[in-house]
């Protein structure tokens, strides 16, 4: 924070009252260190409940949450002396060791998240403010505060110009507590993520190695009965071998060119622009998602953004050019031209189901007839 901070609290009138305004009126008072860690403590539950995440507008943390980790922070002001008396009134300016003492697990939790995202530990966070810190207890020195009992002595105000160092340093510690559980949970799933990747490429290796081995082995044989066999005997099968290879390849371009020319007659596409960039896609290629297609969901659909816009790789099923598809889903036919499609987006793996209909102006049909 670059604006100058004042924490600036009150006593009610009924608590000065009698014998007790003088000794409540000092820099000793109980209630005035009372007011002045509370009022901290209510500014770094402000300051932790108003953020919000970089790119939605909501709030990161629940306030229930934000209060149960914060009322568990104690806070006290020792050695306290009177350091000035303004002459012209009742205030006095007052310096102390202001003490702090965090929960061990929450200063765990908070020093678990910072290791999770590369970030200093809290006892070196707190070192960059002044602040000492013995295991979870941390101390500011030569804190100074200032009070002043109204002139009827009813009230009394406590000011304190660096409270704010200590509200920042114990709004990092809270929010890095309450942010571990959501670090966990990606870095589960980036593990996740590098074991499949890395599974994937073992296998693909030992495949390698799989038909290196065929190919010796066949090697081989083949030298063996080369070897074995006249040489006639050797021209006949390789005239016999060309004849299968002939005909195989006979009978698999015949199966190709069936299949290209049943794609031509049946494949579609219909693309439709949404708006900000995105843009949905239906074709009748068939379904990506195995659990989908077991539903009955035959075919493909998708959107897709602008890469540009892409926040983390992770959030995109593809990234073909300079798009990225987000959205990945399937959808069967329904009766009047309407498709009835279930979708799941990458980022957060929500799933949901919604109909479109292809034909209502909105969407752009491609038959395949300029279709490779």
């Amino acid at each position: 924070m670059n604006i100058k901070h004042l924490t600036l609290l009150f006593v009610a009138g009924s608590m000065l009252s009698g014998c007790d305004k003088t000794s409540s009126s000092n820099c000793s008072s109980e209630l005035a260190h009372k007011s002045l860690s509370q009022q901290i403590i209510e500014q770094v539950t402000k300051l932790t409940a108003d953020e919000k995440y970089s790119d939605k507008d909501e709030y990161i943390f629940e306030k229930s949450k934000i209060r149960a980790t914060v009322d568990q922070i104690k806070i006290v002001v020792e050695d306290v002396r009177t350091t000035e008396k303004d002459p012209n009134s009742s205030q006095q300016f007052c310096s102390g060791t202001l003490k702090i003492t965090v929960p061990t697990n929450v200063l765990s939790d908070a020093d678990q998240a910072r290791e999770l995202e590369n970030r200093p530990k809290i006892s070196q966070d707190a070192r960059r403010g002044d602040i000492d810190d013995n295991l979870n207890v941390f101390t500011k020195k030569d804190f100074t505060f200032n009070i002043q009992p109204t002139d009827d002595g009813d009230k009394l105000y406590v000011k304190s110009e660096g409270a704010v160092v200590i509200e920042d340093f114990l709004h990092r510690v809270v929010a890095s507590a309450l942010w571990k559980p959501e670090l966990e949970k990606r870095k589960a799933q980036m593990d996740i993520q590098k074991a499949a990747q890395s599974q994937q490429t073992q296998q693909e290796k030992q495949n390698i190695e799989n038909l290196k081995h065929e190919a010796e082995t066949s090697k081989l044989e083949t030298e063996r009965l080369m070897a074995e066999q006249e040489k006639q005997e050797a021209e006949n099968l390789k005239i016999e071998l060309l004849e299968k290879q002939t005909t195989k390849q006979s009978e698999q371009n015949t199966v190709v060119e069936q299949e290209n020319q049943q794609d031509t007659q049946t494949y579609k596409k219909w693309t439709a622009n949404w708006g900000n960039g995105i843009i949905g896609t239906v074709t009748t290629e068939a379904c990506q998602i195995s659990k989908f297609a077991s539903q009955g969901y035959n075919y493909s659909i998708s959107s897709s953004i602008p890469i540009d816009r892409l926040k983390q790789k992770t959030d995109a099923w593809q990234v073909s050019g300079d798009r990225a598809i987000t959205v990945l889903g399937c959808w069967l036919k329904k009766d009047g031209g309407v498709i009835h499609a279930k979708l799941k987006r990458k980022k957060d793996d929500k799933t949901w189901e919604q109909d479109f209909k292809v034909d209502d102006g909105s969407w752009e049909l491609d038959d395949g007839s300029d279709k490779d």
